[in-house]
């Protein structure tokens, strides 16, 4: 694990996930609309374009790997199974009371771990990655929110955050 991934995983250990959720946030931009609730945020991320959004962002991080280099390109199934358990560890902890408490789907258990590994592999690969998208979404859950959504045309709409 690079020390950049570790540092990730430690500020992701540390922090209260959730926490204000539904509370918009003072660290605000014009480009994120905030949603009230649970029942909006699941609404927001069972939308296709969110889906589409996140599988093609982890698509381009790893077209850029390869770009850079093939023998990185080589590590990156590998680091991916390294993080993946970790991962899951991570998830089950930090996004399992919430989704008990709240009665979420497994959907949120879903874009949440999909985030968390993607930041992870984003970090992992930082030498040849700039910080980009899992990383910004991964700063939202680290102070305490849920991103959740895109709203417009990708990439000039709305990151949705809960």
């Amino acid at each position: 694990m690079q020390p950049a991934t570790a540092s990730v995983l430690q500020a992701l250990e540390s922090s209260h996930w959730f926490r204000s959720a539904g509370w918009m946030s003072t660290q605000t931009a014009d480009n994120v609309l905030f949603v009230a609730s649970w029942a909006e945020a699941m609404r927001a991320c069972a939308q296709p374009r969110w889906e589409g959004i996140m599988r093609t962002t982890a698509s381009q991080m790893f077209e850029a790997v390869g770009a850079a280099s093939a023998e990185l390109a080589a590590e990156w199934m590998p680091a991916m199974q390294r993080l993946q358990p970790v991962t899951a560890d991570l998830i089950r902890r930090k996004a399992g009371p919430t989704r008990d408490a709240e009665g979420l789907p497994d959907l949120f258990v879903t874009v949440v771990g999909w985030i968390v590994l993607h930041a992870l592999m984003e970090a992992e690969f930082s030498a040849v990655l700039p910080a980009g998208w899992y990383g910004a979404c991964g700063a939202w859950i680290l102070r305490g929110h849920f991103p959740c959504g895109w709203e417009g045309a990708w990439p000039d709409g709305r990151l949705v955050v809960l």
